[in-house]
């Protein structure tokens, strides 16, 4: 097909022909829009951005593009639209239900990003393509300068074990929690690491509520918490501010909207 908008000078140099005008100055508008949506995106040097996706889905850009649980296509709340992913080094999946799985698959499939799951997680026809790395329980692994940590999570997956993350960037310590009930053992990784930032679910019913929540945040000890995993159905409607209250004698709540990012780097964290 190429050869209907390319051709050749009589020195073999391409030349574009007419007919391809149009279409290679559309491409390169493409392009264009893409590039000035990644500098929009893209933080300042040695800072991390986490965007918000929506449900429990997260944008990390640092020195490493990551996703975590990205239910792009079908979330209305989403504001992010799958198209204008256009890197991604890692994706992680907390566990394999349908909402928190979303787009992983084809993002990793289009970008050529590295999924990480539990073991089981790609079997079967939907990882073909993927680049996997299977995890379990109590692991780590070094992808390339990303330092991700495997933790517990109580909760049930459609088929598979469900998991939480820690996840080292760039000198920052980001912990996802996954759909997780309160347990104990959340005190450990408050002893383990030092977390800058906590997702945490508030929406009750399938997992922590605003109450527990925040004791979840008084055994991590995390710097800051952002809360997910609520208002997306009406089985788990919070109200943020609540958990906010709750929560502010031990760490600062950030309240995100999807789209709205907060910005970490070594000392503060700001909301742009």
């Amino acid at each position: 097909m190429f050869q209907n908008y390319i051709g050749y000078t009589y020195r073999g140099e391409h030349r574009i022909k007419a007919r391809g005008e149009q279409p290679f100055a559309d491409s390169v508008a493409r392009r264009k829009s893409y590039e000035a949506r990644w500098k929009e995106t893209a933080p300042a040097e040695g800072c991390v951005k986490v965007k918000f996706l929506g449900h429990a889905g997260f944008q990390v850009v640092g020195s490493r593009v990551l996703f975590f649980d990205p239910f792009i296509t079908g979330n209305r709340w989403c504001t992010t639209d799958l198209g204008a992913v256009r890197g991604a080094d890692v994706v992680l999946v907390t566990h394999d239900h349908p909402h928190h799985v979303g787009d992983s698959f084809e993002i990793c499939r289009r970008t050529g990003g590295t999924l990480v799951g539990i073991t089981g997680l790609a079997e079967g026809e939907k990882g073909r393509g993927v680049r996997f790395q299977a995890m379990n329980l109590g692991g780590k692994i070094d992808l390339d300068g990303v330092v991700i940590h495997m933790v517990q999570s109580v909760h049930v997956g459609k088929t598979l074990p469900a998991a939480g993350y820690v996840v080292e960037l760039d000198g920052c310590v980001l912990y996802h929690a996954g759909d997780t009930a309160l347990f104990e053992g959340l005190g450990q990784i408050g002893t383990d690491f030092e977390v800058d930032v906590a997702c945490l679910p508030i929406g009750d019913r399938f997992g922590m509520g605003p109450r527990e929540a925040a004791r979840a945040v008084e055994l991590i000890k995390p710097r800051f918490v952002v809360p997910m995993h609520y208002g997306t159905r009406p089985e788990i409607e919070q109200d943020p501010d609540e958990f906010r209250q709750l929560v502010a004698e031990h760490s600062e709540v950030r309240v995100l909207h999807p789209g709205e990012s907060l910005v970490l780097n070594a000392r503060k964290v700001h909301r742009p």
